[in-house]
């Protein structure tokens, strides 16, 4: 009977339970939806906001690989627009690192540009006038320094941009800048590129050239220089100088015999 009891009692307990979460569902039905409702709909918000984000960095890098393959190709354009190429690339680089939020793009965006200023640096300096240098230099020189100066993080790129560097430092004469820059590159061993750290290896040992002394060989001594003489001055009648000539003759000496 006693264990009835307490079997009925706690199928009550139950039932009670149960019908008061039922009265309370139709009390608050519309805020248990809304809530619900709620919480899915800043689910699919931050979803949505993720994917976004995935999108546009792919889009970025896809944008970046494209024109950093422009600036491969950058001096084999040709055609009347051909000199502009290289000028927009370097604006549109620079706008791209400047709109992404990923350090590591960014750096190499100007790393980009600095190579875009200095392979025309290279090819068109015969062309170009000292104050059109100095710009071109001075555009490629900011692109290299901003990433050594607002992306140090990011190693790999920061070597190239001071393998840039010393490149351009190297082709303006300024041979202590650049070999400043080939050591800080040396300086990274292990953490960038051993491309990098061989190219900086090749270039201070090319510099080192510059600094050896310049020896001549010894030139042998010199000869005494005589002066030579003129040759006889003469026309066609015989010299012009020196002793009369003999007649071609001697004169009669006297009216001939008579015949005997």
């Amino acid at each position: 009977m006693k264990a009835t009891r307490r079997h009925d009692l706690q199928e009550n307990e139950l039932a009670k339970t149960l019908g008061d979460a039922v009265a309370y569902l139709r009390q608050n039905a519309n805020w248990i939806v809304g809530g619900v409702v709620a919480v899915v709909v800043v689910a699919l918000l931050v979803w949505y906001g993720f994917n976004q984000r995935t999108v546009t960095r792919q889009k970025q890098w896809q944008r970046y690989f494209a024109l950093s393959n422009g600036v491969q190709y950058q001096g084999r354009q040709t055609g009347a627009e051909a000199q502009s190429i290289p000028t927009r690339l370097r604006q549109d680089l620079l706008e791209l690192a400047g709109e992404t939020s990923q350090q590591n793009l960014a750096a190499w965006a100007n790393v980009q540009i600095g190579y875009s200023g200095f392979e025309e640096l290279t090819r068109r300096r015969t062309d170009l006038d000292a104050a059109a240098v100095d710009v071109l230099a001075g555009e490629t020189r900011s692109g290299y320094e901003r990433v050594i100066a607002n992306y140090p993080a990011q190693t790999p790129a920061v070597g190239e941009a001071h393998l840039g560097l010393g490149k351009l430092l190297e082709s303006l004469r300024n041979f202590d800048g650049a070999r400043s820059e080939y050591q800080a590159v040396l300086a990274m061993e292990g953490k960038v590129e051993p491309l990098t750290i061989s190219q900086a290896h090749s270039r201070l040992g090319e510099l080192g050239k510059w600094s050896e002394p310049v020896v001549f060989p010894a030139s042998a001594p010199a000869q005494e220089l005589r002066p030579t003489p003129l040759p006889e001055l003469t026309s066609g009648l015989g010299p012009l100088s020196g002793p009369a000539s003999a007649p071609a003759s001697e004169p009669a000496s006297g009216p001939a015999e008579p015949g005997r």
